[in-house]
């Protein structure tokens, strides 16, 4: 259907089309021979390691932030009791020096003493 000339013209096109594919071909090809060698360096895989890595992190700075909360909490929560427990000694020093102090007052001591020791544990 094509004269001579075009005829060759036609079918180095069509041979340059068939390289091109050919070309595709092998690069498709290469590709899943890397996918079967090395699994790990799929992309999907590489996203998915990547996410596990800033989860990490993320995991990490959170445990740390709440470490933190937690030692400053219970450095308060110590300190306060530690007060408390002074001001009760004062009370209990003062009473045995004084000799002045009733029933009531060693009952009110001991229900003092008895919720620190519930908040120290």
């Amino acid at each position: 259907m094509f004269c001579p000339k075009h005829s060759n013209d036609h079918r180095n096109e069509l041979s340059k089309q068939l390289e091109e594919i050919v070309v595709a071909h092998d690069l498709i090809q290469q590709t899943l021979i890397q996918q079967i060698e090395d699994p790990q360096q799929h992309p999907l895989l590489k996203k998915i390691n990547q996410w596990e890595q800033e989860s990490i992190v993320k995991i990490r700075q959170a445990a740390e932030d709440a470490r933190n909360k937690l030692l400053k909490t219970t450095i308060e929560h110590t300190t306060n009791i530690k007060q408390k427990l002074k001001n009760l000694s004062n009370e209990l020093r003062q009473g045995q020096e004084d000799n002045d102090f009733i029933e009531t007052d060693l009952q009110q001591w001991t229900q003092k003493l008895e919720e620190l020791k519930k908040r120290t544990s």
